[in-house]
């Protein structure tokens, strides 16, 4: 199975991700097709929280306004992890 590069999204972000992001990020890895509430529940959080968090990563991996967002994140976000 495929692993998100933490290191190198934080370097090629120029930022740390913090827990929740990382989190909902592989969360995302595992089921990319989940609503916001089915994060929420896989993380133990609150679905106001996932929501922020999902938008706070739009903006730092520049998801563009697509009906598949989280799909555009996680794209990024495993290009950035493969080199």
């Amino acid at each position: 199975m495929f692993e998100l590069d933490r290191t190198g999204l934080n370097q090629a972000l120029g930022r740390t991700l913090n827990e929740t992001d990382w989190k909902v990020l592989n969360i995302l890895l595992e089921d990319p097709a989940l609503t916001n509430r089915g994060i929420a529940e896989k993380a133990s959080l609150s679905v106001d929280g996932i929501g922020s968090s999902l938008r706070r990563m739009y903006g730092y991996f520049e998801v563009k306004e697509t009906k598949y967002k989280k799909m555009a994140l996680l794209h990024s976000a495993m290009k950035i992890s493969a080199g």
